[in-house]
């Protein structure tokens, strides 16, 4: 859904256009990823964020 090798924070924040801050990003992040919706790569230091597909179908 956000591609091969996921997307970062600068990433999202520039699809929202800035209309979203950082900071509402991240927590909605955690919020995600505490309910594994979400997957987390590291590219280096920079984590990429990517949709838990398999998850989302057992919510059906």
């Amino acid at each position: 859904m956000f591609g091969d090798e996921g997307v970062g924070i600068q990433d999202i924040h520039d699809i929202c256009e800035g209309d979203i801050g950082e900071t509402k990003i991240r927590s909605c992040i955690l919020t995600l990823k505490n309910k594994e919706l979400i997957l987390v790569t590291k590219d280096g230091r920079k984590e990429l964020y990517d949709i838990n597909t398999s998850k989302l179908t057992e919510m059906e």
